[in-house]
């Protein structure tokens, strides 16, 4: 998708780069982050996950779990009020264990409380090919989900966690505040009031996410026949 210059320099989309520590008694992988401005399709998503997986092959390692998040900003104040002070938040979670997915609760935990963000929708699949890195390394199992993501925890001294399904509780994800662009910073600092309109929800996650956002369409689309 083309997109504007004055959009390329202000849509900051957060990218992992990860990394590995010792939990409990076994391997998982934790997160970290940098950023861009192009949207993130499933192929670019897949191909991150897979040059994580090749990266700790290398190493040997062989992770219970592995948890990768994506967050898209609003381009500019407009957007953040049109959004109610929302970006949206992309979760990919892998596990050797299918009775850990899909994910529990995802949440930001701070210092004077915490919050637990609203799912739009979770999609559980098997990691292809069976054979292939990503299940050798990270398991067979994998989910992805879609949360509504309050603009400002970004900028306070907070961690974004998850809780799997079984055996493992506050997953780190990212810790907040990273290093953010001036362009990113430049955005209101205010708390959400109320959830934003579906129509912007769904514009906004066809731009950054162009194939879950289709996704997302259409499981609202059947919600709306249910009702």
């Amino acid at each position: 998708m083309r997109r504007s210059l004055a959009i390329l320099a202000v849509a900051m989309v957060s990218i992992p780069d990860f990394g590995w520590t010792e939990a409990e008694d076994h391997l998982h992988v934790r997160e970290r982050t940098g950023y861009s401005s192009e949207p993130v399709g499933s192929a670019r998503m897949d191909k991150r996950i897979t040059e994580s997986a090749l990266r700790y092959r290398k190493y040997g390692a062989v992770a219970a779990r592995a948890g990768f998040h994506d967050i898209a900003f609003p381009k500019d104040s407009k957007e953040f009020h049109r959004l109610n002070g929302y970006g949206l938040l992309v979760v990919t979670a892998v596990s050797q264990d299918s009775s850990e997915l899909p994910l529990r609760r995802v949440y930001v935990q701070g210092e004077h409380g915490h919050e637990v963000l609203q799912r739009l929708f979770s999609i559980s699949s098997a990691v292809e090919p069976p054979d292939g890195d990503v299940a050798q390394v990270f398991g067979p199992f994998r989910a992805d989900a879609m949360y509504l993501f309050p603009v400002h925890w970004k900028f306070k001294d907070s961690k974004l966690l998850t809780d799997f399904a079984q055996n493992r509780r506050g997953f780190q994800l990212a810790t907040f505040p990273e290093r953010i662009p001036s362009a990113l910073k430049a955005l209101p600092k205010e708390k959400p009031t109320s959830i934003p309109p579906l129509e912007e929800i769904r514009q906004f996650a066809l731009r950054e996410y162009p194939d879950l956002g289709r996704f997302l369409v259409e499981v609202q689309r059947e919600r709306r026949k249910e009702d």
